[in-house]
């Protein structure tokens, strides 16, 4: 059946009528105004549906749309002006296969996309329900991981972007999991020391994440830093000294413990950090080690201090012990004689006494 463009209507050059009939078609079909070979439907009420089709043949497809010219081309497109929230451009429904099924072999090609100029919060350019929502897989050869940002940008099974500077490319609402175990049949884990980090955060300063066996890494090249500035270790080890250590527990989970000092008091301490609501790993670690480097100092220099005063104390025992042995070999006064010893005996037994109290604090 062919028509021509003119009238709608009743003066339409055919129409079709019936309910849940059959009808064989061949050609072009126009409805209200379509481009060539195509059909397009206006419907307005309610309940209506612009197309739909369906097979229950094995393999079966309900509709099929190619495009492979034009600009912007699409092989099937949906569209709906409609405000209220059930509203559809397209939608698949499937008992056993995919409601909605897209490929595409251009470069820049999408197989199923999405969109919505509305900026209500609930405005959603594709939407998935199910067991998997929204599932898609890719055959990315590239290293996609830690290689270029050319590679890294070329695919991925879900992918997302915004325009906007303070928008979102991906919003969860709920718990998010990432299966990378071999077991799960992870194709991005086969248990080697080449499996690639399981979740990696790119920025200007370069990757964050979690590793294959679970562990936190984040940015830390020499070549990604600048200012560098010595650290007074002594003095950061005072200001830890000062800064507050208490136990405590988040607001919304009183039965889980912890330990720490509060953003507040380490922002203040150390001017470390771009707010002084979170306390950034890297910055706990660095006012850790620079604190056992500056209580390494203090106790070497203690130690240099108390080893000063044993060896002049050993210098004096020696002096006193060399007079007391000249003063029993040389012939003197019996009464000087005594009283040498009685004065240089308890001397000489007080530094024996400091001598061996020091040796063993040296080997404690």
């Amino acid at each position: 059946m062919t028509g021509t463009s003119g009238a709608t209507g009743a003066s339409a050059p055919f129409t079709i009528s019936g309910l849940n009939s059959t009808y064989n078609l061949a050609g072009n079909l126009g409805v209200g105004v379509a481009i060539d070979s195509s059909i397009k439907l206006n419907l307005a009420t309610s309940t209506a549906v612009g197309v739909q089709a369906g097979s229950t043949a094995s393999g079966g497809t309900g509709v099929l749309g190619f495009a492979n010219t034009g600009t912007n081309p699409y092989g099937v497109w949906g569209t709906t002006s409609a405000t209220t929230s059930g509203s559809i451009g397209v939608a698949g429904d499937a008992a056993g296969g995919m409601g909605v099924r897209g490929t595409s072999t251009g470069a820049s090609g999408f197989g199923v996309l999405g969109s919505n100029t509305n900026t209500a919060t609930t405005a959603t350019g594709v939407s998935g329900s199910g067991n998997r929502g929204v599932s898609g897989s890719s055959g990315l050869t590239a290293n996609g991981s830690n290689g270029t940002q050319a590679n890294r940008l070329q695919g991925g099974g879900v992918f997302g972007s915004t325009s906007n500077a303070n928008g979102n490319a991906g919003f969860f609402l709920g718990r998010v999991v990432i299966e990378n175990t071999f077991a799960a049949g992870a194709a991005t884990n086969d248990q080697g020391v080449n499996s690639p980090d399981a979740l990696i955060v790119w920025t200007n300063t370069g990757a964050s994440g979690f590793n294959r066996s679970g562990a936190v890494f984040q940015p830390s090249d020499r070549n990604a830093k600048n200012g560098f500035t010595a650290v007074d270790a002594r003095q950061v080890l005072e200001k830890l000294v000062e800064t507050p250590v208490t136990r405590w527990h988040y607001k919304n989970d009183d039965k889980t413990w912890y330990m720490g000092p509060m953003a507040q008091d380490f922002k203040a301490a150390f001017e470390l950090g771009d707010k002084d609501t979170v306390i950034h790993g890297v910055n706990a670690d660095g006012v850790a080690l620079a604190a056992i480097q500056g209580l390494n100092s203090k106790l070497e220099s203690e130690l240099k201090t108390r080893d000063a005063a044993i060896t002049a104390m050993d210098q004096r025992l020696m002096s006193l012990e060399t007079s007391l042995k000249l003063s029993k070999s040389s012939p003197t006064p019996a009464g000087i004689g005594l009283g040498a010893a009685l004065v240089g005996l308890p001397a000489v037994a007080g530094l024996a006494i400091a001598r061996r109290r020091n040796k063993k604090i040296l080997a404690k």
